[in-house]
């Protein structure tokens, strides 16, 4: 199917261009992974634990600012909703239980609205 096709290549294509945002955003430090169908990972080391709160409005409003399809007369925006966390890297988390707090940072993002960045500090274990 040719139209299918293309439409792929045309999804494909703006995936792409998602990561390019992604880098271009990032600082050198910051690592982006894709996380799923349409979800982004980021992970930065050695920040201040308020920084990340800004590393994810940051990533935010850039994806938001971006048109896609721009070439096309079907151009269009889209916008990301974060969830935002910090932790002490010294604490004995299991990756498991940090994605599983960012994630529900992320699910409360959408269901407040969608398009902006819930964020939490996780003091140190007790």
């Amino acid at each position: 199917d040719i139209v299918g096709q293309e439409l792929l290549d045309i999804i494909e294509s703006e995936f792409i261009k998602m990561a390019i945002i992604l880098k271009k955003t990032i600082r050198k430090e910051e690592k982006a992974y894709r996380w799923g169908g349409e979800e982004f990972a980021l992970v930065s080391v050695g920040i201040k634990k308020y920084e990340v709160k800004s590393l994810a409005e940051r990533v935010r409003k850039a994806i938001e600012e971006h048109e896609f399809c721009k070439s096309s007369k079907n151009s269009f925006k889209i916008t990301a909703s974060c969830g935002a966390l910090s932790f002490f890297p010294d604490e004995n988390y299991l990756k498991h239980e940090i994605f599983a707090r960012a994630d529900k940072l992320l699910y409360l993002a959408k269901e407040s609205g969608r398009n902006q960045v819930q964020y939490k500090v996780f003091e140190e274990k007790k």
